[in-house]
């Protein structure tokens, strides 16, 4: 295209083959020439803005790309979700009949159901979230997804781990991990209410490596306009307990 512009109706389809064939007169193989000596020319130059002179500097070859992608998935890598050690808070979670599926292990729908309530346990049982008022925000999910390293299945106990990766203006972004017991046969005494923080001795029972992983992001919203709003001081004291150390 650019070859194009310079030399209109001189240059044929031949120039993918062959760049002597593009230009079959002489002179117009010398105005080329005459053309990139003068742009490579200009590139030498240095630049005036404003009255100051920037001198160009030769181009260093740096993979910026390969670099800023090696940097964010080193960002991302440093922390192994699946590890119990990541999580500050568990709530224990006993599966029902119903939550097997034809593959004899729980149904994909069922994680979300279990990572959902996990979150709202804590909601309402921490922060003082009530679902019927008013005025109290209501965080509503905006993305969710689970990544899986196992299988739950009934009838197993597993404890569900809830941190906060990242805290916004008006949102919060949880991570959530389900971890199996170190023997599902024995007794173990847990508390289904206020669940359990990671330094309980009956998190020793459980296992380090999460089944599954979850990343959901809550918005929170006036029930009235339902429109975002930011995270009161508060909620922002309590949810700052399940930061990420």
């Amino acid at each position: 295209m650019i070859l194009r512009r310079l030399f209109p109706n001189k240059v044929t389809q031949t120039c993918l083959n062959s760049a002597v064939q593009c230009f079959p007169c002489s002179a117009q193989r010398q105005q080329l020439s005459i053309f990139c000596g003068a742009f490579h020319e200009n590139l030498r130059r240095s630049v005036t803005i404003g009255g100051n002179s920037l001198q160009s500097k030769p181009l260093e070859s740096k993979p910026l790309f390969h670099q800023s992608r090696q940097q964010s998935s080193d960002s991302t890598s440093r922390l192994s979700w699946n590890q119990k050690s990541h999580y500050v808070w568990f709530l224990p979670v006993q599966t029902r009949w119903k939550d097997n599926d034809q593959y004899l292990h729980m149904n994909n729908s069922v994680y979300h159901a279990i990572f959902d309530s996990v979150i709202n346990v804590y909601l309402i049982r921490n922060l003082g979230l009530d679902t019927l008022s008013t005025t109290t925000p209501r965080g509503y999910m905006v993305t969710n997804s689970c990544t899986f390293h196992g299988s739950a299945a009934y009838p197993d106990v597993y404890m569900a781990g809830l941190c906060v990766a990242k805290l916004g203006n008006s949102s919060v972004q949880y991570k959530l991990g389900l971890f199996p017991l170190v023997d599902p046969t024995e007794s173990l005494y847990v508390d289904p209410v206020r669940g359990h923080d990671f330094t309980d001795p009956v998190m020793d029972m459980v296992e380090e490596e999460a089944l599954v992983v979850g990343e959901y992001v809550h918005v929170f919203v006036d029930p009235e306009t339902e429109k975002s709003t930011p995270i009161s001081q508060d909620w922002r004291d309590g949810l700052a307990k399940l930061m990420v150390k």
